[in-house]
């Protein structure tokens, strides 16, 4: 997830699962475990989790959280393109392909499996269905229901069904798997356009004002939908206008340098940069549920994607990330968090919509056996499926003498 100036600046890094389960950044000619990144990712999934616990107190934290996961996304799929465009000379949609699904869906498989198993023993219990942090008894979800919700994710379409009011996304029991929607329909459609951009060179020098423009357009198109709120749920679940997060993102790859930040004085300009940028974030968070005017509701959004962008470019770059917050960011508690925060994603919505009329020990509870079972996910399904994908391709690197 980096990149270089030409392929023989680059060598090939043969730690593939650190690529896979962790967040590494190239530094020079290498591939380096960037753990800051990891703890950015793991505040992005604390920052969801926060509003998921307090939607009324806390009413955009959720959107800055997947704001902050859309960015580093945007990021560090463009500088893996880029690196791999530089050490090979080309991009291979082919193993960029195979390296998302082997990263997302052997978890999602395992949770989508798990929960209509659950479904079908339970949906018509009234503490199954439900919101997190809205109380109450929810109506009885069917097999169908929780089954047009599972295709709807597998096939990343939830986020449109749910934008446009499709009938087989009404009240679906797993809706918060619309951002994994969005990313997917981004990682189909960047992945050839990068490749794309990189294969000629002129094109190539065009990469970063194309993209620019590109989110400069999702941008326009918020302030196009918003109609002074009226708008607001077609403007968080659309992929168009999300998509503004994931290009600053994308933006902030092709922007990245190794050793951009050097010297002292862009170390302070960096710092200072990722200062403000958390700042806002934190405000955002914390500001409170209003309905906005067209112009600063497209401002406010547009600003929370590029804060993203610029801390997880700074992050991304060390010593500069560690002297702009990365030692708070690289802290085991938040790299432990960031490592699972996929498959506590998956997860926690749907427990803590289980335990939502306990209190606030049905929360904490919730809570940790969320953690239990992203903790089981790591360990039984995910590590697993990167060490088997491993396993074959050093079988398939083997001198034919030696697999006999």
């Amino acid at each position: 997830m980096p990149v270089a100036a030409r392929s023989s600046d680059v060598q090939p890094v043969r730690a593939a699962p650190a690529a896979e389960l962790g967040t590494p950044v190239e530094v020079g000619s290498r591939f380096h475990h960037v753990g800051a990144l990891d703890g950015l990712r793991g505040l992005a999934f604390l920052t969801v989790l926060a509003y998921h616990l307090m939607p009324s107190r806390l009413p955009a934290a959720g959107h800055v959280g997947v704001d902050l996961f859309f960015a580093l996304s945007g990021f560090l799929i463009t500088v893996l393109l880029r690196s791999e465009q530089a050490r090979s000379g080309r991009v291979s949609l082919r193993r960029f392909a195979g390296r998302r699904a082997r990263r997302l869906f052997p978890a999602l498989v395992a949770f989508l499996t798990a929960y209509l198993v659950l479904l079908a023993l339970f949906g018509r219990q009234p503490w199954f269905g439900g919101v997190p942090g809205i109380s109450g008894a929810a109506p009885p979800l069917s097999l169908a229901a929780g089954l047009h919700s599972a295709a709807g994710a597998v096939t990343y379409m939830l986020n449109l069904g749910i934008a446009y009011h499709w009938g087989w996304a009404t009240g679906a029991p797993i809706g918060h798997l619309w951002s994994l929607s969005v990313e997917g329909q981004f990682y189909a459609l960047w992945g050839p356009l990068v490749a794309l951009m990189l294969s000629r060179r002129r094109l190539a020098s065009w990469a970063l004002p194309a993209t620019i423009a590109l989110g400069a357009g999702s941008v326009t198109a918020t302030a196009l939908l918003w109609h002074g709120g009226a708008g607001a749920g077609l403007v968080y679940f659309a992929s168009f206008t999300r998509a503004q997060a994931l290009l600053a993102g994308a933006a902030a790859g092709f922007a990245w340098r190794p050793g951009a930040f050097a010297g002292r004085r862009r170390r302070r300009a960096a710092s200072a940069v990722a200062t403000v940028s958390a700042g806002w974030l934190a405000v955002a968070v914390f500001a409170a549920g209003r309905p906005l005017p067209t112009w600063a509701a497209t401002v406010e959004l547009a600003m929370i994607s590029v804060a993203a962008a610029c801390l997880v470019l700074v992050v991304a770059s060390p010593p500069t990330g560690r002297a702009a917050g990365g030692w708070f960011l690289g802290s085991a508690a938040l790299r432990y968090v960031g490592r699972r925060s996929y498959a506590l994603y998956l997860w926690h919505y749907v427990v803590l919509a289980w335990f939502r009329d306990e209190g606030a020990l049905g929360s904490l509870l919730a809570v940790g056996i969320s953690f239990a079972l992203a903790e089981a996910s790591w360990r039984l399904v995910e590590r697993p499926a990167a060490r088997w994908h491993r396993g074959r391709r050093t079988a398939g690197r083997a001198p034919e003498a030696v697999r006999r």
